[in-house]
């Protein structure tokens, strides 16, 4: 009996996952460390299960944390809710019904541009979320069509995908900015934004575009996290991880997210490979991570800004993301980060909230703009959570309309913090 359980298990692990039925529940905002461990205690620390997901990758004293929760056990989710007088609500009664319906309108906007984009990929108008092979296409006929720009490669993924990046501006001797995304596979949102910014720095015609196209050299990676990326639209949309075996389990991938080595699986990482916040075998296991950090390290000595872009819940987090403690510079980071949070309002009129993972309530550790800043010298090391703010809002399937919205509001932030930052 044990053996068929087992085989079931894997054979469902290897088809699509669905989720139909799951609701989701936006629980809280929690106020304290004694709810957070029992929604923890809740949430399976297993990626086979998946009766109890936590959706939200900051838990913070402003917002509810999302929860998705299968049709089998989500009474008795509510039940211990009521009973511990956490409030919570009901956004969502069939999450896969919002998911399938969110792909077949991005379906369509990929269709109707399809022939266009195989002619001309910077015709693009970013009205759609793109897959993988798409984004590189977009970058590399950017980099064709201007002549400060060039595409590069940081390594491979470990399904041999190449990672690829664009430079603006590579070859001066200017400030330079690293900016990456997608590092999490299901934060589609956040390379689409970050692909619009490139567009925006390139192309644009504003002096905010001028200045920022004129005074640094952008080393930019939209995807770090290919495979993964690639896997939410094949087989499971809530996929968080990489896409490498790990010895000794039936279980695929790590956090890369939690993969670097800054207090290296600490509190907020877990050490189970079937977890979605998996720190791996040892800092810098993934393949993607390496690469990663070895073009870092190439460009410390004129990189000063680090921007590793998330999504979602309208943050903008400064380290230290794996320690209690503040680094001795807080203060300015938190100047500039105030100055990018007041941008991205007066844009569209979103409040995000700038400060450290645990000062929101929850320390995440192994992460890398923790490691960007503490290791590698990048005084001005960032990771915006961008829109929407709750899964009630659309979660990391927020659909394609936001994309320009939130293209615009993050250009904002970003032109905040070039302008406020040293030269």
């Amino acid at each position: 009996m044990k053996l068929l359980a087992f085989l079931l298990l894997v054979v469902a692990s290897a088809a699509a996952r669905r989720y139909d039925g799951y609701r989701v529940l936006e629980v809280g905002p929690l106020q304290n460390e004694e709810e957070v461990k029992l929604l923890m205690n809740l949430v399976d620390d297993d990626e086979r299960i998946r009766q109890i997901i936590l959706l939200s990758d900051n838990i913070v004293k402003t917002i509810p944390v999302s929860i998705a929760v299968s049709p089998g056990v989500v009474d008795r989710v509510q039940q211990i809710f009521d009973e511990n007088y956490i409030h919570f609500v009901i956004s969502n009664n069939d999450m896969q019904a919002t998911f399938d319906e969110n792909m077949r309108d991005n379906e369509e906007r990929l269709a109707k541009m399809s022939q266009n984009f195989k002619d001309d990929p910077t015709t693009f108008a970013h009205d759609a979320y793109l897959r993988y092979d798409d984004q590189v296409s977009y970058i590399q006929g950017l980099a064709d069509a201007h002549s400060i720009a060039n595409t590069f490669t940081i390594g491979k993924s470990y399904e041999d995908r190449t990672l690829t990046g664009i430079a603006i501006n590579g070859g001066t001797s200017l400030p330079a900015v690293w900016v990456d995304s997608n590092i999490h596979a299901r934060e589609w949102i956040a390379s689409a934004t970050v692909l619009y910014i490139i567009d925006q720095i390139l192309t644009g015609t504003s002096a905010d575009a001028q200045f920022m196209r004129n005074n640094y050299r952008w080393y930019i990676v939209p995807n770090l996290n290919p495979d993964g990326y690639e896997y939410t639209w094949t087989n499971d949309r809530l996929w968080r991880k990489t896409r490498s075996p790990n010895t000794g389990s039936i279980c695929v991938g790590t956090d890369p997210n939690r993969n670097w080595d800054s207090n290296w699986c600490g509190q907020g990482a877990s050490n189970m490979p079937c977890s979605d916040t998996y720190c791996g075998s040892s800092a810098f296991s993934e393949r993607e991570t390496a690469a990663a950090r070895d073009y870092l390290t190439s460009i410390r000595s004129y990189t000063n800004i680090f921007i590793s872009v998330h999504c979602y819940s309208n943050l903008w987090l400064i380290p230290w993301g794996g320690y209690v403690d503040k680094p001795a510079d807080y203060n300015e980071l938190k100047r500039v980060a105030d100055l990018a949070v007041a941008a991205i309002k007066e844009v569209n009129g979103l409040n995000f909230v700038a400060g450290t993972p645990p000062d929101t309530l929850y320390v995440a550790s192994g992460g890398s703009f923790d490691w960007a800043k503490e290791t590698n010298g990048m005084k001005y090391a960032y990771s915006p959570e961008l829109r929407p703010a709750t899964q009630i809002q659309g979660g990391f399937d927020i659909p394609a309309t936001n994309i320009i919205p939130s293209g615009e509001e993050i250009f904002a932030a970003f032109v905040a913090v070039a302008r406020a930052v040293p030269s």
